[in-house]
């Protein structure tokens, strides 16, 4: 799953929490982590400082998770030939035009104008959609 599917249903910010205990702060003191299994999370501006200075352990396997609020559709934008068995294909890309919204959510690695190499990743573009049903995501 990429990790905006994660934020989004679980409120949790993956590569942060991975950047944190990389620095050697345990996972049960992150503060999205925390709230993530119902703990005291410090809140406000200056949540970390708050969460690092109260926060206690707490065994993982003792604890529930929240459920997920949500579900989160993430669709791939590639560039592949589908009467060639899907293979790469390069070429021009004439526009891109999106624009986010509160609930949606894109990014893409060419530009209107740019190109894709027939060599290169085929996938140059991901959207997420956010809904309270999979069916409004």
């Amino acid at each position: 799953v990429e990790h905006p599917v994660t934020e989004w249903i679980a409120e949790v910010n993956l590569p942060a929490a991975q950047v944190a205990v990389g620095m050697g702060i345990p996972l049960w003191q992150v503060p999205e982590i925390r709230r993530f299994y119902g703990m005291d999370n410090g809140g406000g501006y200056d949540i970390w400082r708050t969460t690092a200075a109260l926060a206690t352990p707490f065994n993982f396997d003792e604890v529930d998770s929240q459920w997920p609020k949500g579900h989160c559709v993430a669709v791939r934008i590639t560039s592949e030939d589908p009467d060639d068995g899907f293979k790469p294909t390069g070429g021009k890309v004439k526009e891109i035009s999106f624009k986010s919204k509160p609930n949606v959510w894109a990014y893409f690695s060419v530009k209107s104008g740019g190109g894709i190499h027939e060599f290169a990743d085929s996938q140059f573009g991901h959207v997420f959609a956010y809904g309270v049903s999979r069916a409004a995501a």
